[in-house]
């Protein structure tokens, strides 16, 4: 007797509120010699850290870029550039940015996200939720072919990386005051792919 399977997706999701603010920001120093450059942006980096509130950021290494002027061939002066990153809570991030801009940074990048241990349990969630879609849309086939729904015979995560969303805050310009993050809830999502046995109608 052939054994017959069905094989069905189905998504789930989670949404929780935002947990953690990661800031980068950059500064950079000019000099007529590399070292020079390294040594404005590095003074200029430590700066940005002491304004930060508490123990938020930390420094990364510092890249010098050669710089050209048609008119001035003789004289290459270099920049250096020195990332900044802090990690702040959500409803700190405005006092942040505006913080490290007045000490001399631009900022690179807003992102708004959750614990490594919230997104896990809430992508298992949405995974369990996903897999009871898929047996629904399953028992349906099922029904249909005149048939029963017997056992799962195998689950997989159509996108094992499916772990949700990063949101990206765009900052615009404006005066100091006029820096305000209001972000959304972090979706995390999966879809899956389950394959059950189709048994006869007894």
């Amino acid at each position: 007797m052939v054994e017959r399977t069905v094989t069905t997706t189905g998504s789930g999701n989670r949404v929780h509120p935002v947990e953690r603010t990661h800031v980068e920001l950059e500064v950079k120093g000019e000099g007529p010699s590399p070292g020079s450059a390294r040594q404005e942006a590095s003074d200029t980096g430590a700066t940005v850290l002491a304004s930060l509130p508490g123990e938020l950021g930390r420094t990364t290494g510092v890249r010098i870029d050669e710089g050209t002027f048609p008119d001035d061939d003789e004289d290459l002066p270099f920049t250096a550039r020195q990332t900044v990153e802090a990690t702040p809570m959500p409803d700190e991030a405005a006092a942040v940015v505006v913080a490290a801009t007045d000490a001399g940074a631009s900022v690179t990048s807003v992102q708004f996200d959750l614990t490594e241990e919230t997104r896990k349990r809430l992508y298992d969630e949405a995974v369990a939720e996903a897999t009871t879609a898929a047996r629904h849309t399953a028992r349906q086939i099922a029904s249909a072919e005149e048939a029963t729904l017997g056992s799962v015979r195998d689950v997989t995560t159509v996108d094992p990386a499916g772990m949700g969303s990063l949101v990206d805050s765009a900052l615009e310009a404006g005066p100091h005051d006029a820096f305000e993050f209001h972000p959304g809830p972090v979706t995390v999502e999966a879809q899956v792919e389950a394959t059950f046995d189709l048994l006869p109608d007894s």
